[in-house]
């Protein structure tokens, strides 16, 4: 009897993990998407902050570069401090279009590790706030779904699979004598 309910209570685990993970998937590409929407908005506003530094340098008929280094090198140092804001500002800017370019371009598969290996932590808080979960109906959506529904089959077999070892494998590696 407890061996039939134990079966049954591994199946009812590996469902739920199996389940879950199906639905981290779906929402993965939903946020992913809306991230992706923030992060363009945020990349076409930097631009054109850009574009306004590169403009005022222009009416003061300099160079972007002799424009920046004209506050780096006053003698007042609230124009030094606007100089690094200025610097700051184009920096912020080709590193956002850079993220955007990198999403753009990566294969659907790895976009999911270039998403987190260039996540801005204030944008995905920002698009966190404001996001609804959704269940996409595109390609991606079902490719990420069906990743997400074998690692989680993978994982759940995996933790029942420790769990019917009682931890003998750990005990082995570890040398820890059974208590």
């Amino acid at each position: 009897m407890f061996r039939a309910l134990a079966g049954r209570l591994a199946g009812l685990f590996r469902l739920v993990i199996v389940l879950g993970a199906a639905l981290a998937g779906t929402q993965l590409a939903a946020f992913m998407d809306a991230y992706e929407q923030n992060l363009s908005g945020r990349v076409d506003e930097a631009e054109r902050e850009v574009e306004a530094i590169i403009e005022r340098a222009r009416q003061a008929d300099m160079p972007l570069w002799a424009y920046l280094e004209e506050f780096q090198n006053a003698s007042n140092p609230v124009f030094v401090r606007e100089g690094g804001a200025l610097q700051a500002r184009i920096s912020r800017a080709a590193f956002l279009a850079d993220d955007l370019r990198a999403l753009d371009e990566a294969d659907v598969v790895l976009k999911p590790f270039v998403f987190l290996g260039r996540i801005d932590a204030r944008i995905a808080w920002d698009t966190w706030e404001r996001f609804t979960p959704a269940v996409p109906m595109s390609a991606v959506g079902l490719i990420y779904t069906g990743i997400a529904l074998l690692v989680g089959l993978i994982l759940s077999e995996l933790l029942i699979a420790a769990v019917r070892a009682g931890g003998r494998p750990i005990r082995r590696l570890t040398g820890m004598a059974a208590g």
